[in-house]
């Protein structure tokens, strides 16, 4: 009898825990906008090595990234360069290999960051 007793415990202590994470969720958990954004001071200038190795869909990825100071959620990004999902992710793993830019997943979605180029 004390093992199922002690089942029933672990139990009830689980779903204590469960039940106290989905109220934290539910009252405490902020999703992450437009405005929460790091921002840069980035120009094209800072860029112009780094772009003339660049194929022209790379750069716009990179100008795209300058216009919005740097941070950019990739589904805008998707949207605002007018390429196809599949097409902007591949573009996206060139730049990150090329230590260009940095992708931090937030939920549903990546962060693309664009690292400041390195001064020679």
């Amino acid at each position: 009898m004390g093992s199922i007793e002690f089942q029933t415990n672990i139990g009830i202590g689980l779903l204590a825990i469960i039940l106290a994470i989905g109220i934290y969720l539910a009252f405490f958990y902020k999703e992450l906008t437009k405005e929460d954004l790091p921002k840069q001071k980035l120009s094209k200038d800072d860029f112009k090595e780094t772009m003339k190795t660049l194929s022209a869909e790379e750069n716009s990825m990179i100008e795209r990234l300058i216009e919005s100071e740097g941070a950019m959620f990739q589904s805008d990004l998707v949207e605002k360069s007018g390429f196809q999902k599949v097409k902007v992710s591949r573009l996206l793993d060139r730049l990150e290999g090329l230590g260009i830019i940095e992708r931090r997943r937030r939920g549903m979605t990546n962060i693309v960051l664009l690292k400041q180029p390195k001064k020679s």
